[in-house]
């Protein structure tokens, strides 16, 4: 079983380094073997202007290995560009990974559909629990709708999560705004559990869609 990072890593430059390090501590943390996901050619490459990578793959492996990472999957883009988003994640779940790690500009699936909030609205579906957050009843100013990057004190220690704060504008619209909350490398019962959620990014705005066959379409 894995922890895996997801991406190019051409360069392995600083970012890619946290990427990976972080990999190994949720490794560590879980029993897990670490995987690097090193996707071959970037989107970029399929385009006229596109400058050619920095580093030969060979030594982009070298490097990865050498951070401390155990195992390195080869992706073509040829053979993953036309993938639904959810169909990709769910591949590499197949795998035996049971963990991801990416970046935030972190994207994936066709059209380079699926970025870090539809994973984690991916979550539920892929068996990642979510919590569904009700105020406490105290008027606080309402949040923009849209994707949060989070974190939260529980039982003493800090997790990071993805907050969805909006009204469901494509399947059952609500009057009243929503808060669900999936939080990373945690599976314990949260139920009638008071949560104090400090908000650090916006990912991006919530999305509506004309039809329920769009929403479909963007997480199929």
């Amino acid at each position: 079983m894995f922890a895996a990072c997801i991406g190019c890593f051409d360069g392995v430059h600083i970012g890619h380094q946290e990427i990976i390090r972080t990999t190994i501590q949720k490794a560590q943390e879980n029993n897990l073997s670490t995987k690097a996901i090193s996707i071959l050619n970037p989107w970029a490459s399929f385009f006229p202007n596109f400058p050619g990578l920095i580093y030969p793959v060979h030594k982009r492996f070298q490097i990865i290995r050498s951070l401390g990472i155990n195992e390195i999957e080869e992706l073509d883009m040829s053979s993953i560009k036309d993938t639904p988003p959810a169909a990709f994640i769910k591949s590499i779940l197949a795998t035996g990974v049971k963990a991801i790690v990416v970046g935030r500009d972190f994207t994936f699936g066709k059209h380079a559909a699926g970025d870090v909030a539809l994973l984690a609205q991916l979550a539920p579906q892929l068996g990642f629990p979510t919590a569904n957050i009700t105020p406490d009843g105290v008027p606080l100013a309402r949040l923009r709708p849209g994707v949060y990057i989070v974190r939260s004190v529980i039982d003493d220690d800090l997790y990071f999560g993805v907050l969805n704060a909006g009204f469901r504008p494509t399947v059952n619209p609500s009057k009243e705004i929503k808060y669900e909350v999936h939080f990373f490398d945690f599976s314990a019962d949260l139920y009638h559990k008071y949560l104090e959620i400090e908000l650090l990014h916006l990912i991006r705005p919530e999305l509506k869609f004309d039809t329920l066959d769009e929403l479909t379409r963007r997480i199929a």
